[in-house]
């Protein structure tokens, strides 16, 4: 029962981030799910491996001193950062460790490949409902759901917005990735790979429809990181994987010219305006006319300055740089969430962060090399947290309960590997009966 709610959690979390409506009810199941895990815990029924707690340690006790630094400089944004700094990991640390068998894994694996059909079908049907194609739903209704979802269309250049778009920029490359690296759903239990066909197919519709420029561009990146991390696998490995890398790459362009010709068809969106708008939204300079290039400009320059002048500690958590406030009631926040962070935390910081991710990929790929399950089931997962670590250089995904999962995750398969591994060490050296 405790698994299946923390699977129900799992997916509220991938579906609904930060959706208002559903905060109660997330924070019920996280309250019951973590005191299972505390219980079990406490038990001694299972552990994390030291090299994960040393890790969480440290970054925890990295933001504690940024809060803390934060709090003596005044900063506005110092308390309201102790949940993403300190907290949160700390609850994220306790939930992973429970994650101690190879049935869970392909539980979580289940709940994306869910998530990723669910989000396009409820996003379709969002927008039939916006523009009168279908009668006006329920949850439309609700304003805890209308308060981050929305709709236009002008200029042959079609935007829709709902929650679970935030969660896509990790959810299609692990799709392209899981169809890649699948090798057949006896293998553990695992699910069918019909299913990430339909969520790929549906997922690529969001995708156009969708006017996210990152969300684009991580779609369009993603078969060459698929390429790159694919060169870790056993050679065995990369040789079975090789029709399907072409097959994916083949059907995803055939997608994505099905799905703008029916969009041109119905909403007289077109496809060249679209490539103009991705391209455009990348454009920095005085000239530009996209509204969104202009916004990231104005924070480029300002977090940069203010930078440059605090270059090895940064101005302290949760401060705003001058010249340039995104919300009126959260003015440390901004859309480029890297810079950001350079200009609060400085070069320590943003180097202290950047270590533990490093540390993910170098043993992440340890993984990949030894192959096997766990090897393959990985590779998707790390080529959807690359791409959604890119999106988030303009989208602060990160600064959310709700987006962490998608650095916990890679990170908890870790956990399990490197616990197996002591395991298995432990056995190998264990003495005989009746020998000293």
């Amino acid at each position: 029962m405790w698994t299946l709610l923390g699977y129900l959690l799992f997916f509220l979390m991938v579906a609904f981030p930060a959706a208002p409506g559903l905060t109660l009810l997330k924070g019920c199941l996280l309250v019951v799910v973590l005191i299972s895990v505390v219980v079990r815990l406490l038990k001694g029924q299972f552990a994390p491996h030291p090299a994960v707690a040393g890790w969480t340690f440290f970054f925890v006790m990295l933001g504690f001193l940024l809060v803390l630094r934060g709090l003596f400089l005044a900063t506005p944004g110092a308390w309201p950062m102790v949940g993403v700094h300190v907290l949160w990991p700390i609850i994220y640390f306790t939930l992973l460790s429970s994650i101690t068998t190879g049935k869970r894994l392909i539980g979580l694996e289940r709940v994306l490949t869910l998530a990723t059909i669910f989000i396009p079908i409820y996003t379709f049907l969002y927008l039939a409902s916006e523009t009168g194609l279908l009668p006006s739903l329920g949850y439309v209704g609700l304003s805890s759901f209308r308060e981050g979802q929305g709709f236009g269309l002008s200029d042959g250049y079609i935007q829709v917005s709902t929650y679970g778009l935030n969660s896509m920029s990790f959810l299609i490359p692990f799709t392209m990735a899981t169809l890649v690296t699948y090798h057949t759903s006896k293998e553990g239990g695992r699910i069918s790979r019909v299913w990430s066909w339909i969520g790929l197919f549906l997922a690529l519709g969001v995708v156009l429809i969708s006017g996210r420029r990152a969300l684009q561009f991580v779609t369009l990146l993603a078969p060459l990181l698929i390429l790159g991390f694919r060169s870790f696998q056993p050679d065995a490995e990369k040789s079975l994987t090789k029709t399907f890398v072409v097959r994916v790459v083949a059907v995803g362009l055939c997608g994505v010219i099905a799905l703008s010709l029916v969009a041109g068809f119905i909403y007289d969106v077109k496809l060249t305006r679209l490539a103009e708008e991705l391209f455009g939204s990348f454009d920095f300079s005085a000239t530009t006319v996209s509204n969104s290039a202009n916004e990231r400009r104005s924070q480029y320059f300002a977090l940069l300055r203010e930078w440059h002048e605090h270059p090895v500690l940064g101005i302290g958590l949760g401060m705003p740089a001058y010249g340039s406030i995104r919300s009126e009631t959260m003015p440390w926040a901004y859309e480029l969430s890297y810079l950001a962070l350079l200009c609060q935390t400085g070069l320590i910081g943003l180097l202290a962060y950047a270590a533990g991710i490093v540390w993910i990929y170098r043993t992440g790929t340890r993984v990949i090399k030894e192959g096997a399950m766990l090897g393959r089931m990985i590779l998707p997962v790390l080529v959807g947290m690359t791409c959604f670590l890119i999106a988030n250089a303009t989208n602060p995904y990160l600064g959310k309960f709700d987006g962490l999962w998608a650095i916990f995750l890679p990170l908890a398969m870790i956990n399990y590997w490197l616990v197996g591994r002591e395991a298995e060490r432990s056995y190998a050296v264990r003495p005989a009966r009746g020998s000293y």
